[in-house]
């Protein structure tokens, strides 16, 4: 929550740069009610709250990941009735019946790895980048949604100065229409002129009423992101952060390298594409394990009496044909990481433009 409170207040600002230049009227004093209608919604907002879930999975994969150092424990166990019936049985027991007990079995496991061609690291490292990778599109969703918001509150307030200067539009013409209308009367004014003066009053009237239907949209659209109808009354005109405005263009593109969250995703994502051909590269190592046992036994398999054994041992396998697989997945994996570089170009040119 912190993170994101930190996250909020860095992106407002600039956020309030690019639209608040949108607003008609300068000059008035920040706009607290913007600043609050955000502050109220964006830690509530359904995408917000979905990235917040997406971070804290990927960092449950991450615990996971790093389960592959620790060591697996396995028991076994197995009782019950057991019957055998078999040449041996048959030859041990004078009177030629088979072999019938109460068998005990109980066994555990103990299985640490010790090599798998770099298997578990790759599995870690490519955990934590897509935990980063959660956390950046986080940070894309966090500075949407305030542009979102940010936008539909000023479209909100574009609309109603368009719907004033409308209505003062057509209160003007009625007046020069009244006035023509009452020279007419009088002898001294031209029916021509009325004429034109009902078509402008007409058009007017159609602007207004266009700009009436635009508001009722905007006012329809702030509902829908804030979740209640905006009060008009209350709502002043932002004004931008000029002081904040990087004084040369060289800087803006080196701010936009540094803290776009378009270039820091792809960046991320070329990363996992690279640690992917490492994690398919552990494939054509062998797996190296230590593995300690321990069995208890009763009445086994037609053995009377008990048997315990205990055991260290060092095992390894190694996969020596896959069919391809390996190599053709290596070779997929190395177009996915060409791609991710391009698209990582694409992404920085972009966001220079």
């Amino acid at each position: 929550m912190n993170d994101t409170r930190r996250i909020f207040r860095r992106k407002i600002s600039g956020l309030m740069l690019a639209l608040g230049t949108c607003a008609l009227l300068p000059g008035t004093s920040w706009a607290a009610q913007l600043d609050k209608e955000l502050s109220d919604f964006i830690y509530n907002h359904p995408l917000v709250q979905a990235g917040k879930s997406s971070v804290q999975s990927a960092g449950k994969s991450v615990d996971v990941a790093n389960a592959g150092y620790m060591p697996t424990l396995s028991s076994t166990f197995k009782a019950g009735p057991e019957r055998i019936d078999n040449p041996t049985t048959r030859a041990a027991n004078e009177t030629g019946r088979d072999w019938s007990r109460s068998t005990l079995t109980a066994g555990m496991t103990l299985t640490q790895n010790l090599f798998n061609g770099y298997l578990t690291h790759s599995s870690v490292r490519s955990a934590r980048l897509n935990k980063a990778l959660a956390a950046i599109t986080l940070e894309g969703t966090l500075q949407n949604t305030l542009f979102e918001g940010t936008s539909a509150y000023i479209d909100v307030l574009r609309q109603m100065r368009l719907v004033e200067l409308a209505r003062n539009n057509e209160d003007t013409i009625q007046r020069q229409l009244n006035l023509e209308d009452e020279r007419v009367n009088r002898g001294s004014g031209i029916a021509v002129d009325v004429l034109q003066a009902k078509s402008r009053l007409q058009i007017a009237k159609e602007r207004r009423v266009t700009f009436e239907g635009a508001l009722e949209d905007a006012a329809s659209r702030y509902m829908q992101v804030f979740d209640h109808p905006p009060n008009l009354s209350a709502m002043v005109d932002p004004v931008p952060p000029v002081e904040m405005v990087p004084s040369e263009l060289i800087k803006t593109i080196e701010i936009a390298m540094q803290e776009n969250p378009a270039i820091s995703n792809s960046a991320v994502s070329v990363e996992v594409s690279r640690e992917k051909r490492r994690t398919i590269r552990s494939e054509y190592s062998p797996v190296v394990d230590v593995v300690g046992a321990a069995n208890y036994e009763k009445n086994n398999a037609g053995t009377l009496g008990t048997r315990r054994d205990y055991s260290v041992t060092l095992q390894a396998n190694w996969q020596l044909f896959s069919g391809l697989t390996t190599g053709h997945s290596m070779d997929q994996a190395s177009f996915d990481y060409g791609s991710s570089k391009y698209n990582h170009d694409q992404t920085i040119d972009k966001v220079i433009e």
